[in-house]
């Protein structure tokens, strides 16, 4: 089967998910994972963007890892992921979202790819 997108609210607030395996064809929507307590780790190899509050208030969430197609991370995207250790952010992401990661109180390290588009800031490296 093949899926193109996660549409927003998809699995919002499921308390049965553990483990975010998504290599979707498309975006990952808004709030589509929101609020998954028992979610430990996302992998998201999907070709498109993580929407707004996609991944927010996953609590248990240690491990991020982003693929070499994600394209933005929308705001407060991994908010209130108060366990997550740190993350890798590829070259592909162009955009991070005001408070992406917002009360991740867990997080020692990121590693942000060398060019970044941040709103209302401009382009930085």
């Amino acid at each position: 089967m093949k899926v193109n997108q996660v549409h927003p609210y998809a699995c919002y607030n499921n308390q049965f998910i553990k483990d975010i395996k998504l290599g979707c064809a498309g975006d990952i929507g808004q709030y589509a994972f929101y609020n998954c307590q028992e979610a430990t780790s996302v992998e998201a190899n999907n070709i498109g963007a993580i929407g707004d509050y996609a991944l927010s208030s996953c609590k248990k969430m240690q491990i991020a890892t982003l693929g070499n197609e994600v394209t933005g991370i929308g705001q407060y995207a991994f908010s209130g992921c108060s366990q997550l250790q740190g993350i890798v952010i590829p070259n592909s992401v162009s955009t991070i979202g005001q408070y992406a990661f917002r009360n991740c109180s867990s997080m020692t390290q990121a590693k942000i790819a060398a060019y970044l588009r941040f709103p209302g800031l401009g382009r930085h490296q």
